[in-house]
């Protein structure tokens, strides 16, 4: 029998915190589409996947699209990010390349600022 594998996934946005156990959803903040970024959300994320021995899957680290301007503040949200998750967590990340070549920006700030990146 195949056991069932329990992740919590967390929109660092602030939008939603969702346990894929229960599949319930708690609405964190009133997020409109397109307007508002707090950025207190996700130093708060992180304390939730920290209190938490699930792995984690941290996503919209770069606020759905609204860090993605500058290319310090892409790679601060990876730095913050990474040092903030447990090391059974994992990132997801989208990617828009219309006016750069996100995949491998994007592989490159994994690369530098992943603790597994580093332990080999």
């Amino acid at each position: 029998m195949l056991g069932r594998a329990v992740v919590t996934i967390i929109d660092c946005t602030g939008g939603l915190l969702m346990k894929a156990a229960k599949c319930t959803i708690c609405q964190l903040a009133p997020i409109p589409v397109g307007e508002v970024y707090l950025e207190q959300e996700p130093p708060r994320m992180f304390k939730v996947m920290r209190q938490t021995r699930r792995p984690c899957l941290a996503f919209k680290i770069l606020a759905a699209g609204r860090l993605s301007e500058r290319k310090k503040w892409v790679e601060k949200a990876f730095r913050e990010t990474f040092q903030a998750i447990k090391a059974n967590d994992a990132v997801i990340v989208g990617i828009y390349d219309r006016y750069s070549d996100q995949t491998t920006e994007n592989s490159e700030y994994t690369r530098h600022f992943s603790p597994l990146s580093r332990s080999v």
